[in-house]
């Protein structure tokens, strides 16, 4: 209980020694500091500017504005403050040495700074003298697409392709139809029976006289 009453009381006298620390230094401010706040905004669009450099002359200190244009610093009466941006021309403003209040709120307008240059030539060869040598001697990349397309056009890749492609759905279907019409029509008539076709027996007597038909021995 003794420890938790020391701790306490240890703490109050911190807390006490800092408020009149704060008061003192209140007291004794600097009556020239002033909180310097505003918006930056384009001149032509009024549009708001961000990450615009703010800095106070003849100081390294400074801030940037944020997304929305809006800046704060502490600066003193009668200090430069500057202005810069890509693409807009530097602006430079005095905060008045009058000011009776310690905040101060203004808008800052930037104006574009264009550039205008000459017009540029880019050239791929030192000079036009050289341009039959470069064409003669260029040597032109191949990619991988333009491989690959030569080579499935070469008409005999294109051939093995077609040997090795199979019928699909609509010729298989067209063949059966045709071997069944092939069946019941001949020319118009029916199919003639071979056994009556001298061109077949004579095709068989000769297969027959080669021994076609005998039992080969394994």
């Amino acid at each position: 209980m003794r420890n938790i009453l020391l701790k306490s009381l240890f703490f109050v006298i911190i807390a006490m020694a800092s408020l009149s620390y704060v008061k003192a230094q209140k007291d004794n401010a600097d009556d020239s500091l002033v909180q310097f706040s505003g918006l930056v905004m384009s001149s032509d669009s009024l549009m708001a500017l961000s990450d615009v450099n703010i800095r106070i002359k003849g100081n390294f200190y400074g801030t940037i504005s944020n997304s929305l244009g809006i800046f704060t610093l502490v600066a003193k009466k009668s200090d430069t403050v500057m202005f810069t941006s890509i693409g807009y021309k530097p602006k430079q403003y005095i905060v008045p040495a009058n000011l009776s209040s310690r905040r101060y709120t203004m808008v800052i307008t930037l104006a574009s700074d264009t550039f205008v240059v000459d017009t540029v030539f880019i050239k791929p060869f030192i000079s036009n003298a050289l341009l039959p040598h470069y064409f003669a001697t260029v040597d032109i990349p191949e990619d991988e697409m333009e491989v690959l397309a030569r080579r499935n056009l070469e008409a005999e890749f294109l051939k093995q392709q077609a040997m090795s492609m199979t019928a699909d759905a609509a010729e298989n279907q067209d063949f059966t139809i045709r071997q069944e019409a092939a069946k019941y029509y001949y020319q118009g008539q029916a199919p003639p029976i071979n056994i009556l076709n001298p061109f077949a027996w004579a095709q068989f007597i000769k297969a027959w006289k080669n021994g076609d038909f005998k039992k080969k021995k394994k």
